[in-house]
């Protein structure tokens, strides 16, 4: 509540609200939607928002030296379903995308016919991995909100701006 108190013309928009644009509209599209938490971090911030979907999540290995993700286990399981599964993987930040191109690698390996798209709620525009896996079609598209990417001139095709 401070923040927006000190930031003239600011928005408050909570990030719940944005994730369920995509959630919708892949329900929509009659697909089976499976949320991913790359960490312990995200899934604490959001799956209580969300019950009554399979949910992912990631446990990293990292390099705290250098930062650089080293392994990723994905835990947790899709149900059997008729329809086809669509992966939302979700979470707060993205600066560099490894943490979304990692996740992205590893679930494709572990589910190979599922669609992958991204979601955080603060995208900077220095995310070089990102990019690498929506050009290599491993991520389908990013949403996110414009809270950097909205006020720079930065634009990918595979990139949706919420709020």
């Amino acid at each position: 509540n401070v923040t927006p108190a000190l930031i003239n013309k600011c928005v408050v928009c909570h990030p719940v609200n944005a994730i369920k644009v995509p959630i919708e509209r892949f329900e929509l599209e009659n697909y089976h939607v499976v949320l991913y938490f790359p960490d312990a971090g995200a899934m604490k911030r959001y799956s209580d928002s969300f019950k009554g979907y399979d949910t992912l999540y990631g446990e990293k290995t990292r390099n705290w030296d250098t930062g650089e993700i080293t392994g990723l286990e994905i835990k947790g399981n899709i149900s059997k379903q008729d329809k086809e599964v669509v992966i939302l993987m979700i979470d707060d930040i993205c600066s560099y995308g490894g943490t979304f191109y990692y996740s992205s690698k590893a679930l494709k390996e572990k589910y190979p016919n599922v669609k992958i798209y991204s979601y955080a709620t603060h995208t900077e525009n220095v995310f070089p991995r990102l990019d690498l896996a929506m050009d290599e079609g491993v991520i389908e598209e990013h949403f996110t909100t414009d809270s950097y990417l909205g006020s720079t001139k930065y634009t990918h095709p595979k990139i949706t701006i919420l709020c």
